[in-house]
């Protein structure tokens, strides 16, 4: 089973607009809660360059796929989002 998941970053305790969409492969039965189970995963925590707690806290699921096919070519699966802002210096 593949789900795309999201992850919200969060700095010294405080919400960011930064996002990380995360394509995962899991071998779990159909009566899985992934709610629950993605929920209970530990939060990836580091130190920035200033000394901030930066914290990647889980989401969502934005899609499953229970049973992906893997054809040459094929979407597999995907997401439609707005258009990025470039990034400026």
């Amino acid at each position: 089973m593949l789900l795309i998941a999201r992850y919200d970053c969060f700095v010294a305790g405080k919400p960011t607009d930064v996002v990380d969409y995360q394509v995962r492969s899991y071998d779990v039965p159909d009566h899985t809660d992934l709610e629950v189970m993605l929920s209970s995963e530990p939060i990836h925590r580091y130190r920035n360059n200033d000394d901030e707690e930066v914290e990647w806290r889980f989401a969502e699921i934005v899609a499953i796929e229970w049973e992906p096919r893997f054809d040459s070519g094929e979407e597999v699966m995907g997401f439609i989002t707005g258009r990025p802002t470039p990034a400026t210096e």
